[in-house]
C-alpha cells in the first residue's frame, strides 16, 4: 500500500497551524496579502482527499482567471511534492485521484457550476469578493463525509465574511487572522514595498487583515443596477465603434488592464480586465503576452499607459502594440469616470471582480481628525485597476491617438499628478 506523506511538504506557520488544527465545520483564514491564505486552503483540500478515499470536493475562485493563475498551480505544486502515484488529469472542470477521491473546479462567474454534485467539503478562495449566495450554494451541496467548508480571503470591507464570521459566528464557525508580517517564509523586502505601497486604511485592510469601513467614497453614485451588466460581452464586438485598454503596471502590487469598448451610441462597457501580482512586462506569461491576447480578442486598437514607466511602454511598443502615455491628471479623471457612472454611460461587466471591488471602496484622503479630504487626493492602495479605467476614461473623452501624436509635457509633469 502506497503511503502518501503530506507532512514533510508543507511546514505551517502559526496562523496556518491553527486554521488546520480548528474543529470548526466552516473555517475562514482572513489573511494580508502574500500571508499564505492559498497554500492554508490548497493543503486542506489535500489532505482530506487522501484521509477521506471517495471524497468528492469543490474548490471555486471568484473568476476563471483567478482560478486559472492562483488556485490551480498551488495544487498542482502540492501534489508533485508529495509524489502522489497517480496521473491526475488536470483540466478545468476536475481532478481525479488514485484513491477515487475526486475535486471538481468551478468559479463564481457561473452559479450553476456550483449546482450538482453531493460534496463532502469545499473551498472558496477569495471569498470576500463574490455574493453570499456562492457560500450558501456550497454549504447547500454537503451532504457526504466529513461535510467541511472552508473559506480563504483578505478582507474586503465589512461585508457578508466580516457579518458571518467574526461579528456574529454560530456554533459552527471560526476565523484565523494572519497579516502579511506574520508570514515568516516571506522575505523581508517584499514586506518592506507593501508597507511602502500601502498606507493607512489599505494598509489596515490589505496587510493587517482588518475589516475596514471606508468613509468619504469617492463613487458615491455608483449603483449596481445601472453600473454592472452580466450578459456575454462578445456581441459589443459587433457594435463597437472604439476599443481603448488603460494599462497600470506592477509588480510586487498588482499591475492592471481595463478594457472598454465603446459603442455606436458613445456608451462605455468594460468588458474585461486582468488584475496581477509579480509578472514583468516581456517574457513568457507577462504583460506583453497578455496584452496581445487581449488585442486579438478584443481588436483593441489604442493603449493608455501608466506614464511612470516609459521603458514599460516601450515594450508595448515594440510587440506591436499602439502604446503610449496615459493623461494621468488625477482629479479630473475621476469627475469623469464620476460622471459617466451617474449618467449610467459607463458599465462594468460583472466578472471585473477586482475593478469593482475597489470602486466599491475607493475614498478620499483622510485629515488629523478622520475627516476626508474630498476632491483633494483619493487615499493610494487598491486602487489599480481603478487607475486603468481612468487612463482608458480619459482617452475616450479625447480625439483618438496613437504613437506618432505623444505630447512631451515641458518639465515632464503635470501639476495634478502625484
Amino acid at each position: 500500500m502506497q503511503t502518501i506523506d503530506l507532512v514533510s511538504i508543507y511546514r505551517p506557520h502559526r496562523a496556518q497551524y491553527r486554521f488546520h488544527a480548528s474543529a470548526a465545520r466552516f473555517r475562514a483564514f482572513i489573511g494580508g496579502v502574500g500571508s499564505g491564505k492559498t497554500t492554508a486552503g490548497a493543503y486542506e483540500a489535500l489532505r482530506i482527499c487522501i484521509e477521506h478515499p471517495g471524497v468528492a470536493g469543490m474548490v471555486v475562485a471568484p473568476s476563471f482567471p483567478m482560478l486559472q493563475r492562483m488556485v490551480l498551480p498551488k495544487l498542482r505544486e502540492l501534489v508533485e511534492a508529495a509524489g502522489i502515484p497517480a496521473d491526475i488529469p488536470w483540466s478545468v472542470k476536475e481532478a481525479r485521484f488514485f484513491n477515487g477521491s475526486i475535486i471538481y473546479f468551478a468559479h463564481a462567474q457561473k452559479s450553476e457550476t456550483l449546482r450538482g454534485p453531493n460534496l463532502g467539503f469545499f473551498w472558496l478562495d477569495e471569498a470576500a469578493l463574490v455574493p453570499e449566495d456562492t457560500f450558501l450554494i456550497l454549504q447547500a451541496r454537503l451532504r457526504e463525509e466529513p461535510g467541511l467548508g472552508w473559506i480563504t480571503t483578505t478582507p474586503k470591507g465589512r461585508n457578508w465574511v466580516y457579518r458571518r464570521f467574526i461579528e456574529a459566528p454560530g456554533e459552527d464557525y471560526a476565523a484565523v487572522h494572519c497579516r502579511t508580517q506574520d508570514n515568516p517564509y516571506l522575505p523581508p523586502w517584499f514586506v518592506e514595498e507593501l508597507r511602502r505601497s500601502y498606507t493607512g486604511e489599505w494598509a489596515a485592510q490589505e496587510l493587517d487583515a482588518e475589516f475596514v469601513e471606508f468613509g468619504g467614497l469617492i463613487y458615491k453614485m455608483f449603483k449596481p443596477e445601472l453600473n454592472v451588466f452580466a450578459s456575454a460581452p462578445e456581441p459589443l464586438r459587433e457594435r463597437k465603434q472604439r476599443v481603448v485598454a488603460g494599462v497600470d503596471w506592477g509588480y510586487t502590487a498588482p499591475g492592471a488592464i481595463v478594457v472598454v469598448v465603446e459603442d455606436r451610441e458613445c456608451k462605455w462597457w468594460v468588458v474585461e480586465e486582468a488584475y496581477q501580482r509579480g509578472l514583468t512586462v516581456a517574457g513568457d506569461g507577462g504583460w506583453v503576452e497578455l496584452a496581445l491576447e487581449l488585442r486579438d480578442r478584443w481588436g483593441i486598437g489604442e493603449w493608455y499607459c501608466d506614464p511612470s514607466e516609459p521603458d514599460h511602454i516601450e515594450e508595448f511598443r515594440r510587440a506591436g502594440l499602439n502604446a503610449m502615455p496615459a493623461n494621468n491628471a488625477v482629479i479630473p479623471g475621476i469627475q469623469r469616470v464620476a460622471a459617466a457612472l451617474e449618467q449610467a454611460g459607463l458599465r462594468i461587466h460583472e466578472h471585473c471582480v477586482n475593478l469593482l471591488d475597489e470602486i466599491r471602496q475607493y475614498h478620499w484622503e483622510l485629515d488629523a481628525e478622520g475627516r476626508p479630504k474630498e476632491n483633494e487626493r483619493p487615499a493610494k492602495g487598491n486602487d489599480h485597476a481603478l487607475d486603468a479605467l481612468r487612463y482608458a476614461i480619459m482617452a475616450l473623452s479625447e480625439a483618438p491617438g496613437s504613437v506618432d501624436d505623444i505630447v512631451t509635457i515641458s518639465g515632464g509633469v503635470e501639476p495634478d499628478i502625484w
